[in-house]
């Protein structure tokens, strides 16, 4: 049996679909198999602490594979207190984006006043001339600058996918 992680996942829309359906089918045979080895009901309060490991990495697994049709049935097939962990994780996960993302606007905002001072450093202030000394040096700085800012963006967009 094989199982997709995040880098496996093909571009696909519709086959991205597909597999996530079949990571929840996965999922749920195999909570089947342990309710019916088990033959015990669903899990009560003092059962809760008893949920194996393997239970605990499926979800894990699953927090980025739900769709909204899905979380109905999530919630009605699985005790609260695995809903309020799933929902603690998933809201650690939204949060963490949050700050990536405004870390990287910041960044980016940086790194675009640092292109901003440069480019003033280009005009004298007072006779409008081009100092062309330094052109040369502004121009590798720019291009430094701009292969950062690229690499931010590369970054973001690769965690963002990753999460």
């Amino acid at each position: 049996m094989t199982t997709n992680t995040p880098s496996d996942t093909p571009i696909n829309p519709l086959a991205a679909v597909k597999a996530q359906r079949e990571a929840l089918k996965n999922f749920y045979k195999l909570k089947q198999t342990e309710d019916t080895s088990n033959n015990t009901p669903n899990p009560t309060n003092d059962d809760t602490k008893s949920i194996t490991s393997s239970h605990k990495n499926s979800i894990d697994d699953l927090i980025d594979s739900f769709k909204i049709e899905d979380i109905e049935e999530f919630i009605n097939t699985e005790s609260y207190i695995n809903i309020l962990k799933t929902e603690d994780k998933v809201l650690d996960k939204l949060n963490s984006a949050k700050s990536d993302i405004k870390s990287i606007i910041y960044n980016n905002y940086y790194e675009l006043i640092k292109i901003n001072s440069v480019l003033e450093g280009l005009i004298l202030p007072n006779d409008n001339s081009v100092h062309l000394d330094n052109i040369s040096n502004n121009l590798t700085t720019i291009r430094s600058n701009i292969k950062n800012i690229a690499s931010i963006n590369t970054d973001i967009f690769n965690d963002l996918n990753n999460k």
